[in-house]
C-alpha cells in the first residue's frame, strides 16, 4: 500500500476458458476506477 492506503498491484484474475483478465485495465476500460496523475496530488482524496 501506498501512504494514502492505496493498493498498488497488478491483479489478474483466471477464467474458466483458460484464459487471465488483467483486472486492473478491466476496471478501466469499465469506468469502475479512474487513472490517476501521481503529479497532480492536489486532486487526491486521502
Amino acid at each position: 500500500m501506498d501512504k494514502y492506503d492505496r493498493y498498488l498491484a497488478d491483479v489478474y484474475l483466471r477464467q474458466r476458458t483458460g484464459g487471465e483478465i488483467f483486472l486492473n485495465n478491466a476496471l478501466l476500460e469499465n469506468g469502475h476506477a479512474e487513472r490517476m496523475d501521481p503529479s497532480s496530488q492536489e486532486n487526491w482524496i486521502p
